[in-house]
């Protein structure tokens, strides 16, 4: 399910000395969600800093954190997380009952507050996500409750018609129910789907494709295209025709299959969405893209196609894409990408142009 398993928090980080890195040991349950947990120390064997404590988490490659319910009795606590190295995604129902989803960058930070729901989810695909995460006052025994309605094992959740009900154990190992939103409960579901899950970094500071995973990037995907609706209707594409609303863009990507639909994100902003849907043979992929108008001019799409070309060149044999005749600009995306336009097609929209792209035949095994 992982790149690897999870390794101890030593092994990617130590604080400026007298302090360490205490780790606790790698339990089954541990491994099983993908990370590793250890809590930074004085050199009196004291938890710091003095008005709180510190835990610190290495997460393996697409692993997550088991979802929690921050339980603080103190309104004012905070737990305050820095990203030390690797990249993810803050899966966060707040106390109010709004899915939240924050990027997790090198040297970004979130907090999180009493009656926060939340899980910690790696993205990337060959990099550990490493985490310090700051409680103010301290961390003490039952300030979380593990919500095990989302557990890999645990029970299910009971879901209505915008609620989940779960079924949570306390500090002293009772049972409770706790509501949580069903946004948050797709949103856990998905990251727990590690393979459909995929972040891939461009050579772009900030500049990155992440899969269309949850509600949050429906809403996202809808503003793209609400945008100028015109724009994207040139050269024939039906992008406007199709989405009308968040609920055509939670059905497409919900219907997605083996299609796998990257939304274009520079930061928190989507920019445009680019896709790769395998052919039957399962040997070849054919790409396609679409850029929201403001986001033009900005070179976006030449690292988003070369982005996902060195992604899946080591899958497919063979990597296709049509443009319409008159779209120069695409065609020029295309051709610094590295594919070929092999002649021209007739197709329901226009007349297209038909690039592919072929790797090396040393990446693969010809048949």
């Amino acid at each position: 399910m992982f790149e690897h398993d999870p390794l101890p928090v030593s092994f990617f980080y130590q604080p400026e000395a007298p302090n360490y890195v205490s780790d606790k040991p790698l339990t089954d349950q541990f491994e099983r969600w993908g990370y590793a947990l250890g809590f930074e120390l004085d050199e009196g064997d004291l938890p710091v800093p003095e008005d709180g404590n510190t835990a610190l988490f290495a997460i393996a490659p697409q692993g997550m954190t088991e979802p929690q319910y921050v339980s603080k009795s103190e309104d004012d606590a905070t737990f305050t997380v820095t990203v030390i190295g690797g990249s993810g995604l803050l899966i966060r129902q707040t106390a109010e009952g709004v899915l939240d989803q924050v990027p997790l960058e090198p040297d970004s930070q979130a907090i999180i507050h009493p009656g926060d729901m939340y899980s910690y989810k790696n993205m990337s695909l060959k990099y550990d996500l490493i985490l310090r995460d700051i409680a103010r006052p301290a961390f003490q025994e039952g300030d979380e409750i593990e919500l095990t309605s989302s557990l890999l094992d645990g029970p299910r959740p009971e879901q209505h018609d915008d609620r989940t009900t779960c079924i949570a154990i306390d500090s002293e190992g009772y049972y409770r129910t706790i509501e949580q939103s069903n946004a948050f409960t797709e949103a856990l579901s998905l990251a727990m789907r590690a393979n459909k899950l995929i972040t891939l970094e461009t050579k772009r500071p900030g500049l990155k494709l992440r899969t269309l995973a949850t509600e949050y990037d429906d809403k996202a995907y809808l503003e793209g295209v609400n945008e100028d609706r015109s724009h994207l209707s040139q050269h024939g594409d039906t992008t406007a025709e199709n989405y009308n609303s968040t609920a055509d863009a939670k059905r497409a990507r919900e219907n997605a299959g083996d299609k796998l639909r990257f939304g274009i994100w520079d930061g928190d902003r989507f920019v445009g969405s680019i896709n790769a849907e395998p052919y039957n043979d399962g040997k070849s992929v054919e790409i396609g893209y679409w850029l929201r108008k403001s986001a033009e001019g900005h070179g976006y799409m030449s690292d988003a196609v070369t982005t996902l070309i060195d992604y899946l060149k080591h899958t497919y044999n063979t990597i296709t894409a049509q443009v319409h005749v008159e779209n120069s600009g695409s065609t020029r995306v295309l051709q610094k990408a590295g594919l070929m336009a092999l002649g021209a097609s007739i197709e329901s929209w226009g007349t297209a142009i038909d690039f592919e792209y072929r790797p090396s035949p040393s990446l693969h095994s010809f048949s």
